[in-house]
């Protein structure tokens, strides 16, 4: 039970700091001309750099989750399961 909830605390740790990134990525510089415009406040490389790599992660645990699921070895002892 123990290791359910560590991993779920850190999925909610996780996406609380890429929310917080994403808002400080979003807001754009603080400093910025009112004129400006919205779509000069976003920098486009940050933006990538701050949600690639949680995607990707995301993505390799979860086939590294099915790839277990479909090769991992069968119990051993007899079958619990009704025919």
């Amino acid at each position: 039970m123990s290791g359910h909830t560590s991993r779920r605390a850190f999925a909610v740790l996780a996406a609380l700091l890429l929310t917080v990134l994403m808002g400080a990525t979003c807001a754009g510089p603080t400093g910025a001309a009112p004129d400006a415009g919205g779509a000069a406040a976003v920098d486009t490389g940050l933006l990538l750099a701050v949600l690639v790599p949680p995607v990707i992660l995301v993505s390799l645990a979860w086939l590294a989750y099915v790839f277990r699921l479909l090769f991992r070895d069968p119990p051993e002892g007899p079958s619990t399961r009704k025919r």
